[in-house]
């Protein structure tokens, strides 16, 4: 332990067990891998690494600041990654069941301000708590995010060539939930097995939705637009409070689904193909179906 900074340059850098500690200063990691196995890395300013290698976390990685990591290879998180400020995590590929925060004061409770940034070059996949006072970003390849609990002011997530899969999750935020998936005509945002999608505002940008069994809201007040190639909303539910829903899908299959538009405007359901059978459209304005064939 230390009281000002500590600068690190290494092949490995192990910490199992251990304390590394900076309480008044800030930590540089110039290393290979790093492997903090139910150890505990602090800094009372910044932390700040770059590997050539894996990070390799069990234990507690916290920043009074920020925290910032450049990973070449994998990062791999079971334990805490958190900042008083900004959370920055780059990587060849990330995986974490554990907690992944910004914005989060040394006692987990949720501060004024802090943005959580993921980007790996491959894949994400997120399945713990991904928590940040301010905007949370996730981008790779494909995120899975199942059986997560994501919140923050504002989401932002988006997948390259994969899918991205909130199967079982809780993504909440009372601003913009945006969701990109739709660089390849094959890619689907799968909100199964009672997922749950919350937003102030929805940007729903993917080439196909499958909302089985899942809930969307958005709780704003501003239009809402979904426009997709196959969406499957049977047992599922999609409810707006905007002042207009327009919804278009080559085809919309809503088998004892639910779509709810609780605005004043009008509900605007376009598609080739409206497969409905025990299904529900629900409005409290104005309701115009285009559709080519209906079921």
């Amino acid at each position: 332990a230390a009281t000002q900074d500590i600068q690190i340059k290494a092949g490995t850098v192990d910490n199992s067990g251990g304390t590394l500690q900076a309480s008044n200063g800030s930590i540089g990691l110039d290393a290979g891998s790093v492997r903090n196995a139910q150890g505990v890395l602090s800094a009372g300013k910044d932390v700040r690494a770059t590997l050539t290698g894996d990070l390799t976390n069990t234990g507690l990685l916290y920043a009074g600041r920020d925290q910032q990591w450049t990973v070449g290879g994998a990062l791999a998180n079971s334990g805490s990654i958190a900042a008083l400020g900004n959370t920055t995590l780059q990587a060849n590929r990330i995986s974490s069941s554990g907690l992944l925060g910004a914005g989060l004061k040394a006692d987990g409770s949720l501060g004024a301000s802090g943005d959580l940034t993921l980007s790996a070059t491959q894949a994400i996949i997120a399945s713990g708590q991904n928590l940040a006072a301010g905007q949370a970003s996730l981008t790779g390849t494909a995120l899975d995010l199942s059986g997560s609990q994501t919140g923050a002011a504002n989401i932002a997530l988006t997948a390259s060539a994969g899918n991205i899969s909130t199967t079982g999750a809780v993504v909440s935020t009372p601003g913009l939930l945006s969701i990109t998936a739709n660089a390849g005509s094959a890619q689907a945002l799968v909100n199964t097995g009672k997922g749950q999608l919350s937003g102030g505002q929805l940007a729903l940008q993917v080439a196909n939705l499958d909302n089985s069994g899942g809930d969307i809201v958005q709780t704003g007040q501003g239009k809402t637009v979904i426009a997709t190639g196959l969406l499957d909303n049977t047992g599922g539910r999609i409810a707006v409070n905007s002042s207009d829903l327009d919804l278009s899908a080559a085809t919309l299959t809503n088998i004892n689904g639910r779509i709810e538009h609780a605005g004043t405007g009008v509900l605007a359901i376009t598609a080739s193909t409206l497969n409905g059978q025990g299904g529900k459209l629900i409005g409290n304005g104005a309701l115009r179906i285009d559709a080519g064939k209906i079921d």
